[in-house]
């Protein structure tokens, strides 16, 4: 149950340390360029542009844009949940491919699992969760494909390994 708490923590430190980075990249441009007014706050704004609605006419997709010398630059994805929760979100680039730590969340907000992409291919470390919180599996992808030894738990903790 402690490792439940920490990695809840985790996750949400990760996130707010993704959010606080992004949005101190959006001010790095607006820093480094003279201005001849004085600015006291640099407001920064994400955008949130629906691409997919259910059928209730709430969100399911998002691209997510902040501005950037005076236009909108896409940097993120979300996928939502019917209550409006994050089911999956991450960044992109600029020709939409997934880059950089994707995660995704069940719909209390426990983690589902993490993962990283250069130009919208998988490589690095691979975790995915039971929705009570415990592991279920973890190992290291390469080009989208698993390498290397992996680790399964079923449902009762019992582990079992791979190689790939």
């Amino acid at each position: 149950m402690v490792y439940k708490v920490s990695l809840e923590n985790y996750f949400l430190k990760l996130r707010r340390l993704l959010l606080f980075s992004l949005v101190l990249l959006a001010l790095v441009p607006v820093a480094c360029t003279e201005s001849k007014t004085k600015l006291d706050k640099v407001p920064v704004i994400i955008t949130r542009k629906a691409i997919e609605f259910f059928k209730d006419g709430k969100p399911k997709l998002q691209e997510l844009y902040s501005s950037q010398n005076g236009e909108l630059v896409l940097f993120g994805f979300e996928e939502l949940y019917p209550s409006g929760k994050i089911k999956i979100t991450g960044k992109y680039t600029s020709d939409r491919k997934r880059e950089g730590l994707w995660e995704s969340f069940y719909e209390d907000g426990q983690a589902w699992s993490i993962g990283s992409f250069s130009k919208g291919v998988e490589s690095g470390e691979k975790k995915v969760w039971y929705p009570n919180g415990k592991l279920r599996y973890k190992g290291e992808i390469k080009n989208d494909k698993p390498i290397g030894l992996w680790e399964f738990w079923d449902k009762k903790g019992k582990k079992t390994l791979k190689k790939y």
